[in-house]
């Protein structure tokens, strides 16, 4: 390093240097590949170096064999080496470097090795803009086709799907992304893209399909704890839709208080299969938890509708009121709603009620 050191820097550099014991491993690996040597000479030369002794034993021992200037010939010099691990800090892009890039290269006005896999992947977060997103998508397919390139696409793809009122192209981009997960799980099954194609066939009304991919990403690995919540989220939405209660609530418990909703559709749950104290407590903590969330009490009415029916089935005429009322007041649609819900009909002259629904 001094005698090349042209950028006068070899002083500043930081050396750590590791000694490589004496280890007869390396040795043994290459010899049992190696085709220089028949396997009576293999066997004999093994039996040298386990003989016992010292490292300078057996190599002293090994010198006695009459192909021991092959072994120096043929072993040897590739078992005689150093490595050498350089430590830096990479260069780094700004966020506004990477979207510039990763438009053009998009565009393909850039070539595609302008950015990596990863900085082109990346450049997807940075801009709000789907059309945008997806053209970044498909330079990235275009650039390695990875699992992850596809998986990235078909998200972008179903993200469109949500946000269109357009039922012809609301079907146009789920099956699309349908198509990129399935080809993402071609390159390498995972627990991403499965659990984003049970989501398209929750879209496509494919529920049985829907549930059986939930059940197949939750037993793929993930080294993603929200992943995995989000995925036991969507299986237990699925297993209410199927009746099956218990499943359910079981997924949703492994979702967390985390992930929003759990509490409400655990609670859900609880009161579709009777258990009407657990049914309140969980959705008495989706109130709290949804409040939390949103810094005030929580717009969704429907946590506080279901609440109501809960204290009405419970014969709490005061509790029932008191949810029945603020349901109405996030969500005044619930009004004509709760005027015709059998769930409310041995309420609908008492004056509680009527108050609620006022």
């Amino acid at each position: 390093m001094k005698q090349y050191d042209y950028a006068e820097m070899a002083d500043s550099i930081n050396f750590e240097t590791k000694t490589v014991f004496q280890d007869w491993a390396p040795f043994k690996d290459s010899l049992a590949a190696s085709e220089d040597f028949t396997e009576e000479q293999k066997s004999e030369i093994l039996s040298k170096i386990s003989s016992g002794g010292t490292f300078v034993d057996q190599e002293k021992s090994l010198k006695s064999l009459p192909y021991y200037s092959k072994l120096m010939k043929k072993l040897y010099p590739q078992l005689r080496h150093t490595h050498t691990v350089i430590w830096t800090i990479k260069p780094k892009k700004t966020d506004a470097e990477i979207s510039i890039l990763a438009k053009g290269i998009s565009e393909g006005k850039m070539n595609e090795d302008t950015l990596s896999d990863e900085e082109l992947l990346y450049a997807v977060t940075l801009t709000p803009l789907l059309e945008e997103k997806e053209a970044i998508c498909k330079a990235a397919v275009k650039k390695n086709d990875s699992w992850v390139s596809h998986n990235n696409l078909g998200a972008v793809y179903l993200e469109m799907a949500e946000k269109t009122s357009d039922p012809d192209k609301k079907s146009d981009y789920v099956t699309k992304a349908v198509n990129e997960f399935k080809i993402s799980n071609s390159k390498e099954e995972n627990a991403e893209a499965t659990n984003n194609l049970a989501a398209a066939y929750m879209l496509k009304g494919m529920k049985e399909d829907a549930l059986l991919t939930y059940i197949k990403a939750n037993s793929l690995p993930t080294s993603n704890p929200e992943l995995k919540k989000g995925i036991n989220a969507g299986k237990g939405s699925m297993e209410i839709k199927f009746a099956k209660y218990d499943n359910a609530i079981e997924s949703y418990t492994a979702a967390g208080d985390l992930v929003p909703g759990s509490a409400y559709n655990k609670g859900l749950a609880y009161l579709l299969k009777r258990d009407y104290n657990n049914a309140k407590s969980n959705l008495e903590s989706a109130i709290i938890e949804l409040g939390n969330a949103q810094g005030e009490m929580p717009e969704d009415a429907l946590v506080y509708y279901v609440t109501a029916v809960t204290s009405a089935r419970m014969k709490n005429e005061d509790e029932m009121a008191e949810n029945l009322s603020m349901a109405i007041k996030k969500d005044s649609s619930l009004r004509e709603k709760a005027l015709k819900d059998l769930e409310f009909m041995s309420y609908w002259s008492k004056e509680a009620f009527l108050n609620a629904v006022k």
